[in-house]
């Protein structure tokens, strides 16, 4: 590291441009992981599309998604994940490595050079009760 980013926060990785530097902090990037994690299909406890439930996929975001930098900017992400019975875990797994690299790659300009899965839990996935069809309930009153 040059002189110029001797003052950086040590836990963010640095680019310089003609404008200025970026910093992006560990805690975004490990965000970036939680989400891209989230989308995988596989996983329990988690409800398609609702980003609220990301913790219970890691049992609580510091345990569960860990972001490490380099010297030369290149990112390390390690993931404690639950995988739902019924699916290949190795597959899961793949799918999480690769969803990870990309867009972590494609937001931030990072180059990842390693994402660790680490399967903590395997879980049987129950069925939710299907909302009543609010068609249903015009069709009764009529």
């Amino acid at each position: 590291m040059n002189d110029k980013n001797k003052d950086a926060p040590k836990d963010a990785p640095v680019e310089l441009h003609e404008s200025g530097q970026i910093n992006i902090a560990e805690e975004v990037i490990a965000s970036i992981a939680s989400i891209a994690t989230s989308e995988v299909e596989g996983l329990a406890d988690v409800k398609h599309g609702a980003i609220a439930d990301i913790v219970g996929i890691f049992g609580g975001r510091q345990k569960g998604v860990e972001v490490r930098l380099d010297e030369d900017e290149m990112v390390h992400v390690s993931l404690k994940v639950t995988v739902a019975y019924g699916h290949p875990i190795h597959e899961v797994a793949r799918r999480i490595q690769q969803k990870v690299t990309e867009d972590i790659k494609s937001m931030t300009g990072l180059d990842v050079y390693g994402v660790d899965v680490y399967v903590k839990d395997l879980k049987l996935d129950t069925p939710e009760e299907p909302e009543e069809d609010a068609t249903e309930e015009l069709d009764e009153t009529s």
